[in-house]
Order: structure tokens, then sequence, then C-alpha cells
């Protein structure tokens, strides 16, 4: 699923620190308009600033707590049951075993493919919805055949799809109520290749050694969880998503170029070595 912006906000200003100095100045200004001497607000034991950063508290975690309500009403930050609420709309429902990124990513997809005969995101929500066994699906047209090509990325490790998974799939879309009579489809398994990665890196002053040994466990999960059909490896990702945790600088040895995926390929990391070249600011 593409990076998320930022989550919307309904409501503003949720720093507890603005609240409560609004609230203290507030007080302390009408204390001096009414000519009225108090001099301990500004102390940390003070009641009555106790009390108003008590009330400031209850405001700011009010605010974030209808704030956490409100994203769920947009289908990238929703979950759960607010998640079923959102796709039962569009007339999507959970299947059996499927958790919110999954289902999240099937109804974005119906929702851009509303259209009865494409556009290729309708096929796609398809496919998935066929078999909870589908993880990704990539559907395409070579430039003189019409036939539309569907490569179908499975959940079962090592990600290739069995022939009865191909089958279930095709069914699904050859359905009556499904099918459009004007295409034609073939189905076969993504491709998947394995690329070996090595990296160059430089470490935080105070960074713990194992950050590198994290890294090779880590960077990989991470790409594992991308949408994988037709992804192009490149350096940019590698270098974006191994710096930081201790890492500060990063150089790309392998592959010596970005990995061009095909349509129907999805690339995956081999073995990722890790050199500690150094430390720096």
């Amino acid at each position: 699923m593409s990076q998320l912006l930022p989550p919307p906000e309904l409501i503003p200003d949720v720093s507890f620190e603005a609240v409560r100095d609004r609230l203290v100045a507030n007080i302390a200004e009408d204390f001096r308009v009414n000519s009225i001497p108090y001099t301990t607000l500004s102390i940390q034991a003070d009641p009555l600033r106790r009390s108003l950063e008590t009330y400031s508290a209850d405001v700011t975690n009010t605010k974030i707590a209808f704030n956490d309500q409100w994203v769920l009403h947009f289908v990238r930050y929703s979950s759960g049951q607010a998640l079923d609420e959102l796709a039962a709309y569009y007339d999507v429902s959970r299947m059996i075993d499927e958790g919110d990124d999954r289902l999240k990513k099937r109804l974005l997809l119906h929702i851009a493919g509303r259209s009865a005969a494409g556009p290729k995101e309708r096929y796609q929500a398809l496919c998935m919805d066929a078999d909870i066994r589908v993880r990704d699906v990539e559907v395409w047209r070579d430039e003189i055949d019409p036939t539309l090509h569907v490569a179908i990325l499975s959940s079962i490790p090592g990600g290739i799809a069995p022939q009865d998974l191909l089958d279930a799939v095709e069914a699904y879309i050859d359905h009556p109520e499904r099918m459009v009579t004007s295409e034609r489809f073939t189905f076969s398994s993504a491709v998947k290749r394995l690329v070996n990665v090595e990296l160059d890196v430089w470490l935080f002053e105070y960074a713990r050694n194992s950050e590198a040994t994290d890294l090779e466990t880590s960077l990989p999960n991470l790409w594992d969880k991308e949408d994988l059909l037709g992804l192009d490896l490149t350096h940019a990702w590698l270098i974006d998503n191994a710096r930081g945790n201790g890492v500060n600088n990063v150089r790309v040895v392998q592959p010596s170029d970005d990995m061009v995926a095909l349509p129907n390929e999805a690339i995956g990391i081999g073995s990722l070595k890790v050199n500690v070249r150094g430390r720096g600011r």
C-alpha cells in the first residue's frame, strides 16, 4: 500500500501544553484585571495550576479521541468494525481470515474499478475476491493481442500460485454475473525473482553495533510488505528504507543498478549482506 499522508484532523490543536498555557494565561489575566493578588500560578505544585493541568489533559484526550474516531471514516486509516462498515457501503465484505490490510487493498481496488467493464482495478478486485490466497494481482494487455493477461501472486510461501488457485480465480471471473463478454483472459502465476543485495552502511556515533545485523532481517521484511507485482527494486528504495534506526549513510553495492520488474514478476530480496564501513554524524 502506498505511503500514507498525515491523517486528517477533525479538531486541530491537540497539544496539552498549548491548552494548559492558554488556560493559565487566561486565569492570570482575570486575576490581574480584578486586582486579585495571586503569585503562585507559575509554581508546579500550586493547587489551581494542578487543577488547570488536569482539565487540560482531559480536553486534550477528548480531542485526540474525536480525531481517532474521525479518521476511521477514511479507508486508509480505518480498521476493525469501522472498516467493515465502510466496505459494506461499497458492497464489499470481509473474507474469512482476511486481515485489515488486505481488505483495505481490495476495497480501494473496488472503489477505483467501479466501471463494469474496467479499468484494470475492477479485475484486480475480482481476483482478490475469488480466493483469500490471492495476495496481489497484475492485469495488462499486449500492444496487439486484445487478451487480458492476469498474473496472480499468492500468499503461499514463495508466492507461486498453484493450479487450483488459478482455476478458482478463472471460475470466479467467468461467472455470468461478473464476466464481460467482450473480454478474453489468460491466467498465470506470477514469477518470483530473487535478487541478492549488498549494502555498505555507516552508523551514527552512538548506535549499537547490532543495528546492522537487525537491518539484515528488517529490510527484507519491509520490502515483502510492498505490493510486489511489477514493482522495481530501486537503489532509492533500499537507501531510504535502510537509513534510520542507527544507520547514518547507505551505499548500494549490489545490485549495481535498479532491478526492473516485468508486469507478472515479483522481485524478492534473496540474501542481504550489510557491511559496516564506519561511523559518522
